[in-house]
C-alpha cells in the first residue's frame, strides 16, 4: 500500500540518515577526474614498471661490459703469455747462432719483431679499465714486465748479447711470467665474479620487474576497487531510492552528495522525486476537492428550498474548517440587503457587518478577496472593531448569471488567513451554492408567476381553482366568498385606469391581511375575487367577510385613492355538487348583494341560481 507523501517509510529515513553525512573525498571529485586518475595511475606504474626494467638492463649491460673487458684482458693475458714464449724460443736460438753472420741477421729481426709485438700487447693489456684496483695494478705490473722483458729482447736483437743482457732477459721474463701467472689467476676469479654477479643482477631484475608490475597491479587493482565502490555506492543509493519511492515512500531521497555526473544524477532523481511528490500531493487535493465538489453538486441538485440550501452550506462549513468561523451572507428580494443566512455549527459566524451586496469589496470586485490582517491600511473597514480583535480574513462572493446573490465570509488569526485548500473548498462551495440559490429563487419567481396574478400577487383563476377542487377531493370542509369591487367601471372611467389597479391592489392587500395562512384567495379576472376559509361553513365566514369589509373602509380612508366598497357572494361545501356549481351560487348572492344596495355580504342560494336561471332563459 502507497503510503501518504507526508509521512516517510523506513527507506525514506534511511536515505535521510545516509544524506546527513558529508561527501566524501573520492565523492566530491568529478567522475571524469576520477576516471582520469585511475588511467594516470595506470600510466604512472607502467613508468615505474618500465623504469625498473630499464635499471635492470643497465645493470646487466655494466655486468655485460665488465664480462667483456674482462674476456678482453683474459685473451690479452694469454696473448701475452704466447709471446713471451715465442720470446724465450727467439732469444736462446739468437745466443745459438751468435758467430754465423747471416743467421744471426735473420733470428735478431724475428725477435724485434715479437719484442714490437709484446709491447703492443702489454700496451693494449694496461689500457684496460676493469674498475677493481688490484686488476688495475696487476695489469700494469704484467705491462710493465711484458713491455721490460721486450725491450731487453729488443736490445738483445740489436746486438747486445752479453751475458748481463741474458741475465736482464731471463730476470725480465720470469718477472713478466710471474706477472702474468697473477694476472691470470685475478682475471679467473673475477670471471668468475663477474658472471656470479651478472647472474645475481638479472635475478634481481627478474624480481624487481616482477615485484614492481604486481605491486602497479595491486594498487592499480585498490584504485579501480575504489572508484567503482564508489560509483556502486551512488548508483546503489540511487536504485534503493528509486525502489522505495516505487513501493509508495514518497519521501525516499537519494541524497547523492557531489556535482560530477553521478551527483547531478542523484540531485536529478530527487528533482524528479520531488516533483512527483508534488504532483500527487496536488492529485490528491485535487481529488478531494473533485469529490467534496461531486458531493456537494449532489447534495445540492436533492434540495429545491432555501431553507435546504443553508443547511447544505453549514454542512460544507464543518467539512471544510470545523475550527474557522464561516457564514453565508445572502441578498434578499430586493437585491438592496445582505442577511446571515448560514453559519459554522462548530467555530460560529465571524460577524461581518456589511449590509448590502454593494458594500461588500468582495462582491463588488467579483472574486475571492483575502486579507492578511485587518489592521493593514487597505484592509476592509468592516473587519476592524470586532469583539475578538484583530483578524485576517477571506470572502468568496456568490453569483448566479452574473448576477450577485451574496458573499462566503471565512475569518482566521492575525497573518494567517484561510489557506489555499480552505480557500479553493470556500470557492467551489461558493459556485454550487450560486447555482443551486439562483435556480431556486429562479423557480420560485417561475412558479409564483406561473401561480399569481401579476397585478395583485394574489392567486391566478387557474391556481385558484385546482386549489379549490383539492379541498372538495380531500373532503375539506370550506366557505367560499365571491367578491366584486362595487362601480370599478365607473372608477376608472372617473380616475383613469392607474387609479383602479391601485384599488384592486389595496383590496389584495387587506384580503391578504384578513384571511388566514391556511385559507385561499385568489383573483378570478377583472374586478372579481375568491376567498375560501378552510374548516369553516356559512355561519362561521360571515364575521369574518365583515371584518374584511371593515378592514377595506379603513384602508380606503387613510388612503390617497378615491372611495370604493366591496360586495360579498357567499356558500360553503355542504352545498354539495362540484366547484362550478359552488361559484354559481355564490355568484348568485353576489348579483342579490349588488340588487339589494352593494357593499354587504349575501349568502347564496339554489332557488337565487334558479332565478337567474329563468331570467337567462
Amino acid at each position: 500500500m502507497r503510503q501518504p507523501p507526508h509521512s516517510p517509510g523506513a527507506a525514506g529515513r534511511l536515505r535521510q540518515t545516509r544524506g546527513a553525512r558529508g561527501p566524501g573525498a573520492i565523492e566530491r571529485l568529478s567522475l571524469r577526474v576520477k576516471l582520469l586518475g585511475v588511467a594516470g595511475l595506470g600510466i604512472g606504474f607502467a613508468l615505474a614498471v618500465g623504469a625498473v626494467g630499464l635499471a635492470g638492463l643497465a645493470a646487466l649491460d655494466t655486468a655485460a661490459a665488465d664480462a667483456s673487458r674482462i674476456d678482453r684482458a683474459r685473451t690479452l693475458q694469454a696473448l701475452t703469455g704466447r709471446q713471451l714464449d715465442t720470446l724465450v724460443a727467439g732469444v736462446p736460438g739468437l745466443a745459438a747462432g751468435s758467430s754465423a753472420g747471416s743467421a744471426a741477421g735473420a733470428g735478431s729481426g724475428t725477435l724485434t719483431g715479437r719484442a714490437s709485438a709484446l709491447q703492443v700487447t702489454a700496451a693494449e693489456l694496461g689500457a684496460i679499465d676493469l674498475d677493481d684496483r688490484a686488476l688495475a695494478h696487476q695489469l700494469s705490473v704484467t705491462g710493465q714486465t711484458a713491455t721490460a722483458t721486450a725491450a731487453t729482447a729488443r736490445a738483445i736483437a740489436s746486438g747486445t748479447r752479453d751475458a748481463a743482457s741474458f741475465t736482464a732477459f731471463a730476470a725480465d721474463l720470469a718477472a713478466a711470467r710471474s706477472a702474468t701467472s697473477s694476472l691470470d689467476n685475478l682475471l679467473s676469479r673475477r670471471a668468475a665474479t663477474v658472471a656470479r654477479d651478472a647472474h645475481d643482477t638479472r635475478a634481481a631484475a627478474r624480481l624487481r620487474i616482477t615485484l614492481a608490475a604486481g605491486l602497479a597491479c595491486l594498487l592499480l587493482l585498490a584504485a579501480s576497487l575504489l572508484l567503482s565502490r564508489s560509483i556502486l555506492r551512488v548508483l546503489r543509493r540511487i536504485g534503493e531510492a528509486a525502489a522505495a519511492v516505487a513501493g509508495g515512500h514518497l519521501s525516499a531521497r537519494a541524497h547523492v552528495a557531489g556535482h560530477d555526473e553521478l551527483g547531478r544524477l542523484g540531485a536529478a532523481f530527487d528533482d524528479v522525486a520531488d516533483s512527483l511528490t508534488s504532483l500527487l500531493v496536488q492529485m490528491e487535493g485535487d481529488a478531494k476537492r473533485a469529490d467534496f465538489g461531486r458531493q456537494l453538486g449532489e447534495a445540492m441538485e436533492m434540495v429545491d428550498a432555501e431553507e435546504d440550501v443553508r443547511r447544505i452550506v453549514e454542512q460544507a462549513f464543518e467539512k471544510i474548517d470545523p475550527g474557522a468561523p464561516m457564514e453565508l451572507l445572502l441578498a434578499d428580494s430586493s437585491r438592496a440587503h445582505l442577511e446571515r443566512a448560514a453559519v459554522s455549527p462548530t467555530a460560529g459566524a465571524p460577524g461581518c457587518g456589511v449590509v448590502s451586496p454593494f458594500s461588500c469589496v468582495a462582491v463588488r470586485k467579483g472574486v475571492t478577496t483575502t486579507f492578511e490582517t485587518s489592521e493593514a491600511l487597505n484592509a476592509c473597514h468592516k473587519l476592524r472593531g470586532r469583539p475578538g480583535g484583530a483578524c485576517s480574513a477571506v470572502c468568496v462572493p456568490i453569483s448566479f448569471m452574473g448576477r450577485s446573490l451574496g458573499v462566503l465570509h471565512a475569518t482566521g488569526p492575525v497573518g494567517l488567513p484561510p489557506g489555499p485548500e480552505v480557500q479553493r473548498q470556500l470557492v467551489t462551495l461558493s459556485r454550487h451554492t450560486g447555482m443551486r440559490m439562483g435556480t431556486v429563487r429562479a423557480f420560485a419567481k417561475t412558479e409564483l408567476q406561473a401561480t399569481t396574478d401579476g397585478l395583485t400577487g394574489l392567486l391566478n383563476r387557474r391556481t385558484l381553482e385546482n386549489r379549490i377542487r383539492d379541498l372538495l377531493r380531500d373532503g375539506t370542509r370550506f366557505a367560499l366568498t365571491m367578491i366584486d369591487l362595487d362601480r370599478f367601471k365607473n372608477l376608472n372611467d372617473t380616475y383613469g385606469h392607474e387609479a383602479g389597479d391601485r384599488a384592486l391592489r389595496l383590496f389584495a392587500q387587506v384580503l391578504r391581511e384578513t384571511v388566514r395562512g391556511e385559507d385561499v384567495a385568489g383573483r378570478l379576472g377583472g374586478e372579481e375575487f375568491v376567498a375560501v376559509l378552510t374548516d369553516c361553513d356559512v355561519e362561521g365566514a360571515l364575521p369574518a367577510l365583515e371584518r374584511i369589509r371593515t378592514k377595506l373602509a379603513e384602508a380606503v380612508a387613510t388612503g390617497a385613492g378615491p372611495t370604493f366598497t366591496a360586495s360579498f357572494g357567499l356558500t360553503d361545501s355542504t352545498l354539495g355538487g362540484d366547484l362550478e356549481d359552488m361559484l354559481r351560487v355564490a355568484d348568485a348572492g353576489l348579483l342579490r348583494a349588488k340588487v339589494e344596495g352593494r357593499d354587504r355580504v349575501v349568502v347564496g342560494t339554489l332557488a337565487d341560481v334558479a332565478e337567474l336561471d329563468s331570467r337567462a332563459a
